[in-house]
Parts: structure tokens; C-alpha cells; sequence
């Protein structure tokens, strides 16, 4: 019980970033009165596409931290590139078995959520 609340701010903390570019989503979706799979796409688009320039940059900064140690460049470069396959062959499969939004939807949150999980590595 005691380690709840310390979990619970960490939670809060780092989600922070992924409740502002869902912000972002739902005001580009309710900019018209009428949802479509060509508005989602649009608007996730227009997420994706700053989620990925954060993406690279903290990716830049993280080279930057392992400085000369290119063991840790390394093998973050190869779990990158891992993640990147686990995510498009995820990706593919929830737009095969849910519907065409899903190949819009999924790479935005997949792209999100390992946003987080670098800016993490990134204060650590």
C-alpha cells in the first residue's frame, strides 16, 4: 500500500505528455461535426507527425548523454530499430483485425507511448 502513491505520481508524471497530444487529437476530430476515417486520418496525421519530430529529438539528446559510449549507442539503436518493427507489424495486425482507422490510430499511440519511454531514459 505505501508504494502506491509514489507509483501513482510517477503515473501522472509521465502520462503528462501522452494527455496532451490526446488533446490535440480530440480537438482536431471536433473541429468538424461529422467523424470519418479520412478526419481520423487527417488528424492523426497532424499528431503523428509532431510525436515523431519529439521522437527524434529526444533520440538526438539520448545519443548525446551516451557521449563516446558506444556500447550504449549501440544497443539502444538496436532496440529502436526492434521497436519500430514490433510497432508497424503490430500495427498492420490491428488494422487487419479492427478496421482501416487502426493504421492511422495505433502508430500514433505506439509512437506516444515510446515517446515516453525515451523521455524517461533520457532523465535516468
Amino acid at each position: 500500500m505505501k508504494f502506491i502513491f509514489p507509483l501513482l505520481l510517477i503515473a501522472l508524471a509521465t502520462s503528462a505528455q501522452a494527455i496532451d497530444y490526446d488533446k490535440q487529437y480530440q480537438r482536431c476530430l471536433n473541429k468538424e461535426k461529422y467523424i470519418n476515417n479520412g478526419l481520423i486520418y487527417e488528424c492523426t496525421e497532424r499528431v503523428n507527425e509532431q510525436v515523431k519530430k519529439a521522437i527524434n529529438s529526444t533520440y538526438q539528446k539520448l545519443q548525446k548523454k551516451f557521449g563516446d559510449d558506444s556500447y550504449s549507442k549501440e544497443k539502444f539503436d538496436n532496440a529502436q530499430k526492434a521497436w519500430i518493427a514490433y510497432r508497424d507489424a503490430e500495427c498492420d495486425f490491428a488494422g487487419h483485425y479492427i478496421g482501416s482507422p487502426m493504421y492511422a490510430i495505433c502508430p500514433m499511440e505506439k509512437n506516444i507511448d515510446r515517446l515516453k519511454e525515451m523521455q524517461e531514459l533520457l532523465k535516468n
